[in-house]
């Protein structure tokens, strides 16, 4: 019964009760409800059901704690499952890049791909993966409010608009990179489009943003939700 002290002061300030105020409830002293709390004594097992009512639990939430919410059992889940999807994309990466040795053509250089796809996306769940542990610690919640909706909308179309650029050069690059493995090489013209080169100058030169943008996703609930 080492923890019950604990576990008491847990469930009386969660019901925001003073020592005095729960003392009166249980016809004790305070000095007794402050012992209990401290570990100094322990309760008897009549004293251990009254608290148990009182707080409307299960004794065994007086005894051994509080059991862990639905909420932080799913965190933990999400934890694990982007910490193996982080590891696997931090992989990707460097075989991508090891791959990109010995190649000069700028058309076909499997970098581009990495620089232009999977490099962004990787530090968009390392963004995410980053605040979602920081939450799962220190009980930071996911903002869900009607502000927090607006900024959903705007942030989804900046990261619809994002991929949608990001994807088109990957899938140029990777059709200079395949057509290159034939005899002779290949080069393709460049395409553009409206807005290419803000999206290459963020993608080149402020990959940051991507690691910035997961972070945002996971404060304003974009993807994760908390209920």
């Amino acid at each position: 019964m080492a923890n019950v002290g604990k576990n008491i002061k847990q469930l009386r300030t969660k019901n925001k009760m003073t020592q005095e105020e729960f003392a009166q409830a249980l016809f004790v002293t305070r000095q007794t409800v402050s012992n209990y709390e401290t570990g100094k004594s322990n309760p008897d097992i009549d004293t251990i059901i009254k608290i148990a009512e009182l707080f409307k639990v299960d004794t065994n939430a007086v005894i051994y704690g509080l059991p862990l919410k639905v909420n932080q059992k799913r965190k933990r889940i999400w934890a694990i499952a982007l910490g193996i999807f982080v590891t696997v994309l931090i992989v990707a990466d460097f075989l991508l890049y090891k791959l990109s040795e010995g190649y000069d053509d700028f058309f076909s250089h499997p970098q581009n791909i990495l620089k232009f796809s999977l490099f962004p996306f990787t530090l968009y769940v390392v963004g995410f993966f980053a605040i979602h542990i920081i939450g799962l610690f220190s009980g930071l919640k996911p903002f869900n409010n009607k502000t927090a909706k607006i900024i959903r909308i705007a942030l989804l179309i900046i990261l619809v608009l994002l991929t949608l650029g990001t994807l088109y050069f990957a899938a140029f690059h990777m059709t200079g990179f395949i057509k290159g493995l034939k005899p002779g090489g290949y080069h393709i013209s460049w395409p553009g489009f409206f807005g290419q080169r803000l999206i290459l100058n963020i993608v080149l030169n402020y990959p940051f943003i991507f690691f910035i943008l997961g972070v945002i996703s996971w404060l304003f609930g974009l993807i994760y939700k908390e209920n």
